[in-house]
């Protein structure tokens, strides 16, 4: 189909046309919305829609007019309505606008027991490494370590693979958080469990390993933080190893 032999014949072609013409003049190319806009026009004659408001009804029976299709095509096709909607009620109009349609799925949470928790920590406190290479024990002492930080402390996996030991006062048993959430700044306190546990995997990656790095959980190369993609994928692999734990 060429879109610009199209000619739009339903009782909304005024609207249609002034909202294409209204897009274009902002800097839109606004191609494919006009393709979807052309189908509005095309099942607005179909089934002989003869008054230009639209309704609730017309906006549901809309959403619906193809069942199978994908839900992000979907998604794109209530995103079009709305904005032919916004644009009839600023002329006058008084029109239902429809809701929001997201094309995304969105997943329920697991929120571990505390038998899970406790089992979750014993499967990373007897990792031990298919490859016997320095650089993944020295991982395997991280992950320990870590996943306690992050659980004892509330901290996103973002927040905890980036801090470095210049951020961190083992005295007092703080940790500075910086550029978090809103790009702000927060001072959280360690257990002094945990914060042991830090000082007992330095002194063991320095004395048996020789490995030094500003970052607290470094990766195998000293110079950069744990991956986040590297820490989730470890953090499935142990949670696949608790029994009854369901995801």
């Amino acid at each position: 189909m060429i879109l610009e032999e199209y000619i739009f014949t339903s009782c909304f072609l005024n609207d249609i046309q002034g909202l294409i013409e209204q897009k274009k003049q902002s800097g839109y190319i606004y191609d494919s919305a006009k393709y979807i806009l052309i189908q509005f026009d095309k099942f607005c004659v179909e089934n002989h829609i003869d008054r230009a408001i639209i309704t609730k009804e017309l906006s549901d029976t809309w959403l619906s007019y193809h069942a199978d299709e994908a839900k992000s095509r979907r998604a794109s096709r209530m995103s079009v309505l709305r904005q032919l909607v916004q644009y009839m009620n600023s002329q006058g109009s008084e029109c239902y606008i429809p809701s929001k349609f997201s094309a995304k799925s969105y997943r329920v949470p697991y929120v571990m027991n505390e038998r899970e928790i406790r089992e979750f920590f014993t499967v990373a406190d007897d990792y031990i490494p298919k490859v016997n290479a320095d650089r993944f024990s020295i991982l395997a002492e991280e992950y320990k370590v870590l996943f306690r930080f992050i659980y004892c402390c509330g901290l996103r996996v973002s927040e905890a693979r980036k801090l470095k030991l210049e951020d961190i006062d083992f005295e007092r048993k703080t940790a500075l958080i910086l550029r978090s959430k809103g790009d702000k700044d927060r001072l959280i306190y360690i257990a002094d469990d945990v914060c042991n546990m830090c000082l007992d995997m330095l002194d063991l990656l320095h004395d048996k390993y020789h490995f030094y790095s500003e970052y607290l959980f470094p990766s195998s190369d000293p110079n950069t933080p744990l991956q986040v993609a590297s820490i989730n994928k470890k953090f499935q692999e142990f949670c696949n190893n608790i029994v009854y734990i369901c995801f």
